[in-house]
């Protein structure tokens, strides 16, 4: 892996200057160049969390997101700062924040490799370089499409709205608005499922290395569920106040809120099929699987660009977030069916319909709430709506029978342990 990264290293320093001409039309090359070492050192760094999750050692991996924070916030805010005060132009300071990222992942990485410590080596097995790359190279070619489907809209976004509005500028407000706003609050909610997949999936290995495929079954359909509750919970936010809270997000962009609000609404339906797909796509890594999920993602990468190209003509900057939304539909459906052979797969009432209505439900109250307490309270009006929708999503959840003991077991929050886990 530290071969991929020097590759993806240089890649990135030969092709800084295309790419920043296609996306922000040559501004953009020297954080591109500055964003480079950091790729020398994530790869390694992977391979020393994987080693540390396998031990069961969390505290090593909490050290490093740590230390990684600090760096990337730290130094680049203090590089930025230095840079203006030389006089040098936004750009070479911009690009001095961003190697900042870079000093972080290095400090990351420093963290993991000192946790290490003096542990014993283990016997050298023959043929486990070829296990090892038999199970990663399909995962890196999951996230590779996941990217490349990202980069469709970073490198034809721009240039269709461009011909279609006959405005440049425009076209790369807009595209701006969407990747910096919209697409920023459309990954948050990774943050709540990334913790369900890693609690399923030593889970599901545990089960299925003791042959027990209906507690794998079980803890499967139990993550499914609360995926797809958190999903369609984060779309009802989105949904209803997206567009307010992009406007006190970015409240020096006026505009912000208007262009990539209504993006952003289209884009939230996605967040759910996009939390399925992301427990399947673990599963499918346990059951050694993952290669047959690739040929569906294909599919779905050519039916975005299909979707996006087709429909920009008629809908503008709205066929983008459309686009979005078939990648990751075929691609939860894809994982779906391969996982219906473990049996798992919870009725559609108990994966979809009961939560969807909790959704509906925090979504008339959070849409209600805010247009009442507008007037008096402005845009601080967010944040009694919020918690108002919150109240009532959970409440709703528990009526319509979402969320039960297993559902909180699934969760990653702090419990007391045992009296028999203390022995």
């Amino acid at each position: 892996l530290c071969l991929v990264g020097a590759a993806g290293a240089l890649g990135r320093l030969l092709l800084a200057s295309p790419i920043s001409r296609v996306t922000s039309e040559g501004e953009g090359t020297l954080s591109l160049l500055a964003i480079a070492p950091a790729l020398l050192f994530v790869a390694p760094a992977g391979v020393l969390r994987g080693f540390h999750q396998g031990e069961g050692r969390m505290a090593p991996l909490a050290k490093a997101e740590l230390w990684e924070a600090a760096g990337k916030m730290g130094l680049g805010i203090l590089l930025a700062f230095l840079g203006l005060r030389m006089g040098l132009s936004l750009r070479a300071s911009a690009a001095l924040s961003v190697l900042g990222v870079a000093a972080g992942a290095a400090m990351g990485l420093l963290s993991l490799s000192l946790s290490l410590g003096k542990g014993k080596r283990g016997a050298k097995k023959s043929g486990m370089g070829r296990r090892i790359l038999a199970i990663s190279l399909p995962i890196a070619a999951t996230s590779l499409l996941l990217n490349l489907s990202a980069l469709v809209d970073a490198f034809a976004m721009r240039p269709c709205l461009s011909e279609i509005l006959g405005d440049g500028g425009l076209a790369k407000q807009i595209y701006s608005d969407y990747s910096t706003g919209a697409l920023t609050l459309f990954h948050l909610p990774a943050v709540v499922v990334s913790p369900i997949v890693c609690a399923l999936v030593p889970r599901v290995s545990h089960h299925l290395a003791a042959k027990n495929r209906e507690d794998a079954a079980r803890a499967l359909g139990l993550a499914l569920r609360l995926s797809a509750l958190v999903g369609l919970g984060a779309a009802a936010v989105l949904a209803t106040l997206g567009a307010p809270l992009l406007g006190f997000l970015f409240a020096s962009d006026p505009t912000m809120a208007q262009t990539a609000g209504p993006l952003l609404v289209l884009l939230a339906p996605a967040v759910v099929p996009l939390a399925l797909f992301t427990v399947a796509s673990g599963t499918l890594s346990c059951l050694r699987l993952q290669t047959r999920a690739l040929p569906a993602l294909l599919l779905g990468l050519g039916l975005k660009v299909a979707v996006s190209l087709s429909l920009a003509p008629l809908l503008g900057a709205a066929a983008f977030p459309l686009g979005t939304l078939s990648f990751y539909a075929v691609g939860a459906v894809s994982g779906l069916v391969l996982l219906r052979r473990m049996g798992a797969l919870p009725s559609l009432g108990a994966l979809l319909f009961r939560p969807l209505g909790a959704a509906l439900v925090a979504a008339g109250v959070m849409a209600g709430s805010f247009r009442g307490l507008c007037v008096p309270l402005g845009s601080l009006a967010l944040f009694p709506a919020l918690a108002l929708g919150g109240l009532a999503f959970f409440a709703a959840a528990m009526l319509f029978g979402c969320v039960g003991r297993e559902e909180w077991a699934m969760l990653p929050l702090p419990r007391r342990p045992s009296p028999s886990s203390l022995q």
